[in-house]
């Protein structure tokens, strides 16, 4: 197996040509939640009343239950409503804790390295992701908490442990932030 610090330098420089075209890719695709979405469109409305707001069978244990099948329809979209934006709520503070640790990391690098350029639109993105995310929950109306207490008191620590842990940082948020992208993909599809 190579690794990019092996001694010979070629894979050191294939390593750096990559991060060199993420970057350059990175700026040439952008987004932005506030450009690119029209948000008071009207077919953007989210109503507080629409049955696609249940949840879906196929990808939440809880609309597969007898319990929630018998609830009236009101009650299932407000549940569905909540869930949706609370989703989104944990997603956007798993993007947080990421920032942290990318901030920390980002801020030890050594001047000139492409990985830091890199990072920096990496954080750009994740933001307009967070803004995005947190525009669709004040959307919905639903005052939801996102992700338990301890988990939004130990966020913070975890971001700046992250910054000397990076790998385990790194995959301990995308282990978080996976299942939560999943369940996005399959209500989306539902």
């Amino acid at each position: 197996m190579t690794t990019v610090s092996d001694a010979d330098g070629t894979s050191g420089d294939l390593y750096i040509d990559r991060v060199e075209a993420l970057s350059r890719a990175t700026v040439r695709r952008r987004f932005d939640p506030h450009v690119d979405i029209d948000w008071d469109a009207p077919e953007n409305a989210l109503d507080d009343n629409d049955p696609r707001w249940q949840l879906d069978p196929e990808t939440s244990p809880l609309a597969a239950t007898d319990w929630y099948a018998e609830q009236p329809l009101q009650r299932r979209i407000d549940m569905g409503r909540w869930t949706t934006a609370n989703t989104l709520k944990v997603t956007l503070q798993f993007e947080m804790m990421l920032i942290r640790g990318v901030v920390h990391y980002a801020g030890k690098l050594p001047n000139g390295s492409p990985v830091f350029r890199y990072l920096l639109h990496e954080l750009i993105d994740e933001c307009n992701h967070i803004q995005m995310f947190q525009e669709f929950v004040n959307r919905t109306g639903e005052d939801v908490p996102g992700m338990r207490r301890g988990a939004r008191v130990i966020g913070p620590i975890l971001g700046f442990i992250g910054g000397y842990a990076n790998v385990i940082h790194f995959i301990g948020v995308l282990c978080g932030e996976q299942p939560l992208h999943f369940q996005q993909t399959l209500q989306h599809r539902g």
